[in-house]
């Protein structure tokens, strides 16, 4: 049987949200290097999975959530992501029904449960990022170390 209730957070959502629950915070979590993974060669070959790598990756760089660690389930985000646009241009030309071609009878597009899919898994991947607005519900951002920088460069 697996694990019950919701899946723990990280240590560094927790701090963000405040200590919601007031319980202990891991102080020995593993901690990755906040520094951008690589793009890997799958995502690379994929214009669309490409185009939203960069996008995602910016994105959690700027909200310093990105770690070294997180690269292959970005891989996972952007890939399904080319899916469902592929899936969503396709339905787009071809329409929502089609036709059987031996008995004539009309039924959704196939296509409709391919980007249904990849859609939900997008979402699902999306919030393990904080980039939903749910997920990103309660979160505070840390900006004391930007300030130590500032006033670093100052002097």
């Amino acid at each position: 049987m697996g694990l019950r209730g919701p899946p723990k957070k990280p240590a560094v959502i927790e701090i963000a949200e405040g200590f919601p629950g007031r319980r202990p915070i891991n102080t020995r979590e593993p901690q990755p290097a906040r520094r951008r993974p690589k793009m890997p060669k799958a995502v690379k070959d994929d214009p669309r999975a490409a185009l939203e790598w960069r996008r995602l990756v910016a994105l959690l760089e700027r909200t310093r959530l990105l770690t070294e660690a997180d690269g292959k389930a970005i891989e996972v985000l952007c890939r399904q992501e080319s899916v469902r646009q592929q899936a969503s241009e396709s339905i787009a030309k071809v329409g929502l029904l089609t036709k059987h071609p031996e008995t004539g009878h009309i039924h959704a597009n196939p296509l409709l449960r391919i980007e249904n899919e990849a859609t939900d898994r997008v979402i699902r991947m999306l919030r393990e990022f904080g980039q939903t607005p749910a997920s990103r519900r309660g979160l505070e951002a840390d900006i004391s170390s930007d300030i130590d920088e500032i006033e670093s460069m100052i002097g």
